[in-house]
């Protein structure tokens, strides 16, 4: 494991990040991920998911100077998901 405090920080951040993503999709069946407010520009609950997701990977890449993942952010608002295990 890497000893260096700022990458054990990230790993700190990302791993509570993660954690609390988890706690709060637990439970909720592929309507409550999927399910939409009746308002013009809002998101599922599975797209905030992948999102904060996504966006989390990208932002501890350039803390640490890594070439982030591969990723299509327009994508992830376009994201319908089956149940809380293929959300996280």
């Amino acid at each position: 494991m890497n000893t260096n405090p700022f990458v054990a920080g990230c790993r700190a951040v990302y791993e509570l990040a993660s954690a609390e993503l988890r706690a709060s999709v637990a439970g909720l069946d592929s309507d409550g991920l999927n399910w939409r407010p009746d308002a013009p520009d809002t998101s599922t609950i599975a797209i905030l998911t992948h999102h904060a997701l996504g966006s989390t990977r990208d932002w501890i890449c350039i803390a640490v100077g890594l070439e982030g993942p591969n990723r299509s952010r327009a994508e992830e608002f376009e994201t319908a998901i089956a149940s809380e295990v293929t959300a996280l």
